[in-house]
């Protein structure tokens, strides 16, 4: 159990640290963006910031539900991994191919997605397996 003690601590702290960039990167959308940007990397960056709080709030979820041990702890740190990968891959390479000139495989964004869409089929799934609570 000691893993997945750690475990929660890591997804709560990703999830406030995925939700404070995703404030910091609307904000600069809303502020910093040159004057000029094209139409589709505008909406592909509020795509990447709209995805990133939604995925920050579920992993916030996956680490509250780590900590009252209520599921199976394999099935939420898959969650947990799955949604944290997610957002790092999907919306870093949005953010990385529309705010810079790097260009990045073009594999990274819908591997991403794949992975987020994963999480959420995890938590799905460690709804069906609640545990009793040592209290």
């Amino acid at each position: 159990m000691g893993f997945h003690v750690a475990s929660s601590k890591v997804f709560l702290a990703f999830a406030s640290l995925s939700g404070m960039f995703a404030v910091l990167a609307g904000a600069f959308m809303a502020h910093g963006l040159p004057y000029g940007m094209e139409v589709r990397a505008l909406e592909l960056l509020d795509i990447a910031v709209d995805y990133q709080f939604y995925h920050s709030f579920a992993l916030l979820a996956v680490g509250l539900m780590c900590k009252t041990h209520r599921v199976p702890n394999k099935i939420l740190d898959l969650a947990g991994f799955s949604l944290s990968f997610g957002i790092i891959l999907f919306c870093g390479s949005l953010y990385v191919q529309n705010l810079t000139l790097i260009g990045l495989p073009n594999f990274l964004t819908p591997l991403g997605g794949l992975l987020l869409i994963l999480g959420w089929a995890f938590i799905f799934l460690a709804s069906f397996f609640q545990q009793k609570l040592d209290v």
